[in-house]
């Protein structure tokens, strides 16, 4: 049998698959001379010349005679089965879609390249206990938003990270100014209405720093 899409006479033997497709095609040509060689041999079956009169040695033979022609048809079915399968992977090979061992080659996708987030859009401002926290959307550093800076309740003093990228710091400086102008005022801090007095450590603060002055100014006068 030859097959349909496939020139055998032609075909290309540095594909993998053509040994075996030339094998596979031998056998279906064989199963068909053996179809056509017993066809032509075959005694008539009883539907064509009576049942009456049929001696039981004819029905032996005429039992194998079937038995054979099922096993030459599921031969054949099985063989073009194997047969389609090789002339699918040739192609398929030939069109450079498989390797040679018969696994699909997938061709690599273009990465598609995330748009580019804005410097407002970047900026991550979280409201955190001790105070505000500003990240950059746009890096992930160990699962987690990159870390620019940190504004303190309490202080209302800010802290800017070294790693914070340029385009992000004058946005933070200036959410930390707006908070640094409402000094002794009540923030919000939670969904719940929890508030926090902004700048309510300054005080304690400005009072340890008097106090530490005078005390340095004290043991001065007593070392003179």
């Amino acid at each position: 049998m030859d097959s349909d899409k496939i020139d055998f006479e032609g075909i290309d033997h540095g594909n993998p698959f053509a040994d075996r497709l030339i094998a596979a095609n031998a056998v279906v040509d064989k199963i068909d001379r053996e179809q056509d060689a017993f066809d032509s041999a075959a005694t008539p079956g009883t539907f064509v010349t009576g049942g009456s009169g049929v001696s039981a040695r004819r029905h032996r033979a005429l039992d194998r005679q079937i038995e054979k022609t099922v096993t030459l048809a599921v031969r054949a079915v099985e063989a073009r089965d194997d047969l389609s399968l090789l002339e699918r992977m040739y192609l398929a090979w030939q069109d450079g879609r498989i390797d040679w061992q018969g696994r699909a080659i997938r061709e690599h996708e273009p990465k598609v390249k995330k748009p580019t987030m804005t410097a407002e859009e970047a900026l991550l401002v979280g409201c955190y206990p001790a105070g505000i926290v500003y990240g950059n959307r746009a890096r992930d550093i160990g699962g987690d938003y990159q870390r620019c800076g940190f504004l303190s309740y309490g202080t209302l003093e800010l802290g800017i990270e070294d790693g914070c990228p340029a385009r992000l710091r004058p946005l933070i400086e200036a959410h930390a100014s707006d908070l640094q102008a409402r000094d002794g005022e009540s923030y919000q801090v939670s969904v719940v209405g929890q508030t926090v007095l902004l700048g309510y450590m300054k005080k304690e603060i400005e009072a340890q720093k008097r106090m530490d002055s005078q005390l340095a100014a004290a043991q001065e006068d007593l070392l003179i």
